[in-house]
């Protein structure tokens, strides 16, 4: 049994690096430490935006823990 968890247990990790990598790649219009203004933003930006969130809500489902190691950080100014 500890064979399968430890193949399902390297099956998702790699889903997660993955995923991550996946995602470093969608946002390489923003300079990392770079302010991106979603105003000025446009639509497709914006949909990469909205699908990077939906991919760290589906794989991180706790939303504190999910801002711990989000790609992205918000600010409200």
């Amino acid at each position: 049994m500890d064979d399968k968890k430890d193949l399902y247990r390297a099956h998702v990790s790699r889903s997660v690096a993955e995923m991550y990598q996946h995602m470093y790649n969608l946002l390489d219009f923003i300079s990392e430490g770079e302010e991106f203004d979603m105003e000025q933003a446009t639509d497709e930006q914006l949909d990469i935006i909205e699908n990077c969130c939906a991919i760290e809500e589906e794989w991180v489902l706790d939303p504190e823990e999910r801002k711990k190691c989000s790609l992205m950080n918000w600010s409200d100014d």
